[in-house]
């Protein structure tokens, strides 16, 4: 089902190197209990805005989480009270491999929302894709939000924020966003790790959203009938030049289409697309 929600999603500032030097010095037991520690975090949150787990945490992975909420405000109120739990803990740390500051971000807009049978949700949209780039560029203990979470927050809320800023994102992708530095010693808790010049890795949530997609859009790709292949590449726009040619068979016309998507980040586009063609009854594109 398609729902509008505001979609947070958060990680934390060197996750990679804390995990290495954990393991290392003890075993892998204490990376568990690192990622438990990261879950207590964001279960503070969700307390604070009396939010239910089970119907608020889209996905988890060892750095972070993807959230969505039915308002921008009970966003904001989640990133700012993990943010605050988490100064209050490396107030009382003077390691630097012992603190604990995450970067967040949040889009708000139309997603799509399915539960599973064994529990929990699968979703897919570019406001999911837009939250994780805002997370990227986000500081260290700060939130960064679309122009559309902003606009929903309230008055005393949006007092909190920086002026708006122009944030870059793949290829051509501008956003405009607004940032909140929710936790003042974010930057110099996560300096350890910042400073190190190497660059984070990736999202383990992004990459664990790409991959879903990418499955369920494969899945989907084998129940299109022949036909509405070209009703596919109109929707998608896929310039002339670029569209798969005639004499490709199916398998060969599904994997440029794939490629193009991937490569134009077109993919949530493409699985919304597949969803709607073969969901319909007939096989044909709802009026």
């Amino acid at each position: 089902m398609k729902v509008t929600n505001t979609i947070v999603e958060l990680d934390l500032v060197g996750y990679s190197t804390i995990c290495d030097h954990l393991e290392q010095s003890l075993d892998v037991q204490t990376v568990k209990d690192l990622n438990d520690q990261i879950q207590s975090f964001i279960e503070a949150g969700l307390r604070a805005v009396k939010a239910q787990r089970d119907q608020t945490v889209m996905a988890t992975t060892g750095d972070g989480a993807i959230l969505a909420f039915v308002s921008a405000p009970d966003a904001h109120r989640f990133a700012e009270a993990v943010h605050a739990v988490t100064r209050a803990h490396n107030e009382t740390r003077t390691q630097p491999l012992a603190k604990r500051v995450f970067r967040s971000g949040a889009a708000t807009g139309q997603i799509w929302k399915e539960p599973q049978p064994g529990g929990g949700f699968s979703i897919a949209g570019t406001t999911i894709a837009r939250a994780v780039r805002l997370e990227a560029k986000a500081e260290p203990g700060s939130l960064l939000v679309d122009e559309a979470t902003f606009q929903h927050l309230t008055g005393t809320e949006q007092k909190a924020y920086g002026p708006r800023k122009t944030v870059t994102g793949k290829r051509d992708e501008k956003f405009d966003a607004h940032p909140c530095q929710l936790n003042l010693t974010g930057p110099a808790d996560a300096e350890f790790f910042t400073k190190q010049g190497k660059p984070e890795t990736p999202s383990a949530i992004g990459r664990l959203l790409y991959e879903d997609t990418r499955r369920e859009t494969l899945a989907r790709f084998k129940r299109l009938k022949t036909p509405q292949y070209p009703d596919l590449i109109h929707l998608l726009a896929i310039p002339f030049g670029q569209q798969p040619s005639g004499e490709l068979n199916l398998d060969g016309k599904r994997a440029k289409i794939l490629q193009w998507a991937e490569e134009y980040e077109r993919l949530d586009e493409l699985l919304e697309l597949l969803r709607e063609l073969t969901e319909t009854e007939g096989g044909s594109r709802p009026k």
